[in-house]
């Protein structure tokens, strides 16, 4: 009986995703992540972890597979740039609000609530490279042994080594 490629495609695309989530559970491999400002922020007496706040990143690495392609990836909008790093510019909506001011012209007055109206702003961050979707060695080796396998059942058990 012929060995279903789409098993072969399942397993090698389960192993990433969950070596990828495992990116976010070390805090990057091989190389750890430089941490972020808010990970290393003290929250209800205990620190964060760099890429993880409600999980929403880490828990949007799925696959896809066609006939002749495995696709693992996200549909965060903010995967882009921690993945690979760089300058970022981008404008941000801020609605209309209520702030409570304390200076005035450097000078220190009553506090009084002062009406924000809403407006844009520009914003630029340079955020440092944080690569999470990646293949590690031992994923490499891992799909390598698979495609052995299975090129061994199609085959017949001919030996291809």
């Amino acid at each position: 009986m012929t060995p279903n490629i789409f098993d072969l495609y399942k397993s090698i695309a389960i192993r990433i995703v969950n070596s990828v989530k495992k990116n976010f559970i070390e805090g990057g491999r091989p190389e750890k992540w430089k941490p972020s400002k808010r990970a290393m922020q003290m929250i209800k007496g205990k620190t964060g972890k760099t890429l993880v706040d409600k999980g929403i990143l880490r828990n949007s690495i799925k696959y896809n597979i066609t006939n002749k392609t495995i696709k693992i990836g996200t549909n965060v909008f903010y995967a882009r740039i921690h993945n690979e790093g760089g300058k970022h510019t981008f404008t941000q909506n801020v609605r209309s609000h209520l702030r409570t001011i304390t200076k005035a012209w450097g000078k220190s007055i009553s506090p009084k609530k002062i009406d924000v109206r809403s407006h844009q702003r520009t914003l630029t961050v340079d955020m440092p490279q944080r690569r999470f979707l990646l293949i590690q060695d031992d994923d490499k080796a891992f799909i390598k042994k698979k495609m052995i396998e299975y090129t061994k059942r199609f085959f017949g058990g001919i030996n291809h080594e």
